[in-house]
């Protein structure tokens, strides 16, 4: 039996929200229903806290004043109830009775305001760009008509053709829909929702009010933040073309850079595919390695050299704003050494400078006589393929380059000074 503590006859308030809970001797899961003497395979899909196994089983109940057809756990009033639970284990084996919960629900009137629990969309709305209102529900505890005012005011001052009703139960939540649609006509059950025009970083705020049937009215305001956005935009993605690999590392890095989005700096997640089928389907593409910024990257791995490759990539911040795109490459194995394309020497200069220009990014070294690459002295670094060195007078230089990817020449070039 289920007492209330808080008052003397241990009776549940109207329109009160209780939590109840039972424990098993071993993983089960559990229905309950006001229907006593119905086996657990009858019984509707009415799960005790949820329909997973488990020892704890803890359910939130409240008790609207309705007709009790409407649903197989709606209380319609005053009175003594008994809630029936029966539990399954994992082989199947069910209760073969009842365990009843009793509880009495107090008879008297309603003199508490109806209580917005929350919305579908939460306390604040990222709009997408363009987009000025989308449809949302209000969960209230009991059946209700809502309004809605850009300003924090009094219920009989909002327009009473800025409104919902909430007469439809969400069996789920024990709590009644009240619902505001996103198009430009009012429905039977509700007008639309409040529209903003709002950029990337401007935000509106929209307030509601319910009644419930017995009048009474919400004294405080239910609040919604709305906060606009800007398009998302993919600004670069690589590699494209044909990129150049080490040799026995056939990997590569996708990386994304995106703009602008719901906090205007590119925000976002982004997902990619090989299927063209799903080449705009976000939900359908695997998501960044690293993503929720504005850069976001992906290693690839196992590349064959001399094979196409395109990736279909989709980006999406908060708010719902998207952008697609595509990149296509091919891979080589970089297994050439850098070659010279111009020597030079400037005496003019004091002490006298040997430059040096590669074919490709990487490092030289000389000394006065062949040598093994690692020990050989290194030329100063100018350009990313321009090296330079003092020059010493009478003595002969042999040099040897080698790029990123650590191919280095097999013959040294050998500079003959007089």
């Amino acid at each position: 039996k289920v007492i209330n503590a808080q008052r003397d006859d241990g009776k549940i308030p109207s329109y009160h929200k209780i939590r109840i809970g039972v424990q098993t001797d071993e993983p089960a899961q559990c229905k309950m229903s006001l229907t006593k003497n119905t086996a657990f395979k009858d019984m509707s899909p009415t799960y005790f806290g949820n329909n997973l196994f488990t020892y704890y089983h803890s359910q939130e109940l409240s008790y609207p004043q309705m007709d009790t057809n409407q649903s197989s756990l709606t209380i319609g009033g005053g009175g003594v109830y008994e809630l029936a639970v029966r539990c399954q284990d994992t082989n199947g084996n069910a209760n073969e009775k009842d365990y009843v919960i009793v509880f009495t629900v107090a008879p008297e009137k309603d003199l508490t305001p109806p209580v917005i629990e929350g919305s579908t969309v939460g306390s604040t709305i990222a709009l997408k760009a363009g987009l000025d209102a989308t449809a949302l529900d209000l969960f209230v505890n009991e059946p209700a008509t809502c309004r809605w005012s850009l300003h924090d005011t009094d219920y009989d001052e909002m327009k009473e053709t800025q409104f919902c009703h909430a007469q439809s139960l969400d069996t789920s939540t024990g709590l009644y829909l009240c619902h505001f649609t996103d198009a430009d006509q009012d429905t039977e059950l509700g007008s639309p929702a409040p529209q903003f025009n709002l950029g990337a970083g401007q935000q509106g705020f929209a307030y509601f009010k319910c009644k419930d049937e017995a009048g009474n009215k919400n004294p405080t305001s239910f609040l919604l933040t709305y906060k606009g956005s800007a398009p998302l935009s993919i600004v670069s993605v690589a590699p494209e073309g044909t990129s150049e690999v080490p040799p026995g590392e056939q990997q590569l890095l996708l990386r994304v850079m995106t703009a602008g989005g719901m906090d205007g700096a590119g925000s976002a997640t982004c997902a990619f595919t090989t299927d063209v089928s799903k080449k705009e389907t976000y939900s359908a593409m695997v998501p960044f390695l690293s993503t929720g910024t504005a850069e976001h990257t992906q290693p690839l791995e196992k590349l064959s050299a001399g094979v196409s490759y395109t990736y279909y990539i989709t980006c999406q911040d908060v708010a719902g704003n998207q952008d697609h795109t595509e990149t296509t490459f091919s891979v080589t194995v970089d297994e050439q050494a850098p070659s010279l394309v111009k020597v030079y020497v400037d005496d003019s200069s004091v002490p006298s400078l040997v430059t040096l220009e590669t074919t490709e990014e990487g490092e030289c070294r000389y000394s006065t006589e062949d040598f093994l690459y690692d020990e050989g002295s290194i030329f100063t670094v100018m350009d990313p393929r321009v090296y330079q060195t003092i020059k010493e007078a009478g003595k002969d230089y042999y040099i040897r380059c080698r790029d990123a990817y650590g191919n280095a020449m097999a013959q040294p070039l050998i500079l003959f000074f007089n």
